[in-house]
């Protein structure tokens, strides 16, 4: 009798101590370990002079992408996405090759125009500014141009598995790890956006833009 009570509860201590070790254990991914409820898959992470200056991450049915201090939660909605932050709330839709990011009042706060070998971009805190960024070197790089003018380039560099975002002049201005090319650094190279278009543009480049 009393070896069956010993048996007893060194068989329920050993079930609590594997409840409480799964509790804290890592779960494995295709892209590695990560918190179990925590991170699903997919991250980017931009970094100018070795400090992370914007990130986008995917959890749980949504996405987040920060900076600083600040963060935005994206959701997709049928025809496309809603960003929000705080009390702000911004509409994206997508039709055709088309994507347009709208605040609440239903104005158009930027728009991009996806092609095969080119993006399009129009809008900012100006207004009406025109960018481009063209595929080039067999799909390896984007040359960002403003108007006629070539303000910089977004290339893939497989030996280090990154992506770098260079000025006119070549000079590095952040950079990606990826394992491709990715467009998302370019937006370090449009300095008249303001530092909440530049994380929407971020965010939507990260999650709508292959």
């Amino acid at each position: 009798m009393m070896g069956g009570k010993v048996l007893f509860y060194q068989t329920a201590l050993l079930l609590l101590s594997l409840l409480f070790n799964n509790c804290g254990r890592e779960r494995e991914t295709e892209g590695g370990k990560e918190p179990a409820g925590m991170r699903q898959a997919g991250e980017t992470v931009i970094k100018k002079d070795g400090a992370v200056i914007l990130s986008l991450v995917r959890l749980q049915g949504s996405w987040e992408a920060a900076s600083g201090g600040a963060a935005v939660k994206i959701l997709e909605k049928p025809g496309g996405y809603e960003f929000s932050s705080g009390s702000e709330t911004y509409q994206v839709k997508v039709k055709d090759d088309k994507i347009r990011l709208l605040n609440h009042d239903g104005n158009t706060v930027f728009t991009l125009k996806t092609g095969s070998e080119k993006i399009r971009f129009t809008g900012g805190m100006k207004g009406g500014e025109q960018w481009s960024f063209k595929l080039k070197e067999g799909k390896m790089k984007y040359s960002v141009r403003n108007g006629e003018r070539e303000s910089g380039t977004v290339k893939f560099h497989p030996g280090t598995k990154s992506v770098i975002a260079s000025d006119e002049k070549g000079r590095e201005v952040c950079r990606a790890e990826s394992g491709k090319l990715i467009l998302s650094p370019g937006v370090c190279l449009m300095p008249f956006l303001s530092d909440r278009e530049k994380l929407l543009l971020f965010g939507l480049l990260g999650i709508a833009v292959p």
